[in-house]
């Protein structure tokens, strides 16, 4: 019902109120690649991405617009994502977004934006899987506002994520397999459900005139719906719900190295931080008494990430070239590593990351150009257990293919 509502808005503001407005600007961009990836050295089948992004831009005056907007993605490779707390394996991923964004110019420098948006996440973890019935399957509602003066903004938004086939299908494929938190039926319902409120701030610095720092904060907080805090007894839980909250900065210094010449070089060092906070513990109902099967905090855990950029430009082709490669180490402040046959060792789990990425862009056209994409992830990790979630592989894929920008 909801998603109809917000269709219906969405178009009678698309086709009904353009009438009244002095101008529109429509923004359509699409990018199709195709290519092939490999996962753990075994090549896939050629396979590729698809996003497309549609915004009329509605002008009424000087002081109000108004953007509907229309995101639409699908990703047909073989990927790792986090979705409950751990790297989960999925064979394609697809997504559809809308939005509407009403803008009002307060001010020459000052301007306030508004937020109304559904999204609709769909997963395939296995080949046979049919769409729309996927485990972690998410619908996403948000709303937020933002005022912005100058090179700094800040905003506060609210969103709620429901999983519609978690609860039907958790007994059958979860029982025993991710702990007594997401497995047993007295933990609630609705167990991977909740509410969020962000504050999020984001800016420019300009030192120099070629000097440019872009930096960003957020502070979210989680409110699970019916996902209820366990103790150390198997199957005994806490009055309360699960709340999770987490801190995010990120400082982007960059500099064009030779802004003049035969070629434009730019570069930057990308350095951000989180620190996520849980009230949920866990406890393996697999594991013996000897082998400690409770652990407060499971999903505590700190993550830096440094990623050095380098964008170049050629004066006398129409090239662009950018190379970035990104390194992270995320640590756990109580969950335990362990061997491949469950066993808990003394070591807290830690994770690097590695992610090289070279991508080529070419024009062909006034508004269309040739890309060309090649990366590698990689990950290690003292966490030899995954049954449940990964912790340690290599993915690599390359794709060709067009953007159109109008």
């Amino acid at each position: 019902m909801l998603k109809r509502i917000v269709f219906f808005v969405v178009a009678v503001i698309c086709f009904v109120l353009p009438l009244s407005a002095s101008d529109i600007t429509t923004v359509f961009n699409v990018k199709a690649l195709l290519g092939q990836y490999a996962f753990e050295k075994e090549s896939g089948s050629y396979n590729g991405n698809l996003n497309i992004d549609f915004v009329p831009a509605i002008k009424f005056s000087d002081k109000f617009s108004l953007l509907p907007a229309f995101y639409l993605g699908y990703n047909g490779v073989k990927d790792v994502t986090e979705l409950v707390g751990g790297g989960t394996l999925v064979q394609q991923s697809a997504d559809y977004n809308i939005a509407l964004k009403p803008i009002i110019n307060l001010s020459k420098n000052v301007k306030l934006r508004a937020k109304v948006g559904y999204m609709n996440q769909l997963f395939q973890e296995t080949t046979d899987e049919t769409w729309g019935k996927g485990l972690f399957d998410y619908n996403k509602v948000t709303a937020g506002a933002d005022i912005s003066h100058k090179n700094i903004t800040a905003g506060y938004s609210c969103y709620t994520i429901v999983f519609p086939n978690y609860n039907t299908l958790a007994e059958t494929e979860t029982k025993e397999k991710y702990g007594s938190e997401l497995s047993s039926s007295s933990v609630g319902k609705k167990i991977l459900d909740f509410s969020a409120s962000e504050i999020s701030a984001y800016g420019k610095i300009y030192p120099l005139d070629s000097f440019v720092i872009d930096w960003s904060f957020g502070y979210n907080l989680k409110s699970f719906a019916d996902q209820k805090v366990i103790t150390e007894i198997v199957n005994v839980y806490k009055p309360e719900n699960r709340a999770d909250n987490s801190i995010a900065v990120s400082v982007f210094p960059s500099i064009a190295l030779i802004p003049a010449g035969p070629v434009t070089l730019l570069g930057g060092l990308n350095v951000s931080m989180i620190n996520y906070n849980s009230t949920q513990n866990h406890y393996n109902v697999k594991a013996t008494s000897q082998d400690n099967p409770y652990t407060p905090k499971y999903y505590d855990y700190s993550e830096t990430q440094i990623a050095p950029v380098v964008s170049c430009s050629f004066n006398t082709i129409p090239l662009k070239v950018d190379l970035s490669y990104q390194m992270g180490s995320r640590k756990y402040t109580e969950r335990l590593a362990q061997d491949s046959a469950g066993t808990n060792l003394a070591d807290k789990t830690k994770t690097d990351t590695n992610y090289l990425s070279l991508g080529l862009t070419y024009p062909l056209f006034e508004k269309m150009s040739l890309k060309m994409l090649v990366s590698q992830f990689n990950s290690v990790s003292n966490m030899k257990y995954e049954q449940v979630y990964r912790y340690n592989y290599t993915t690599s894929n390359y794709f060709v293919g067009v953007t159109y920008e109008y």
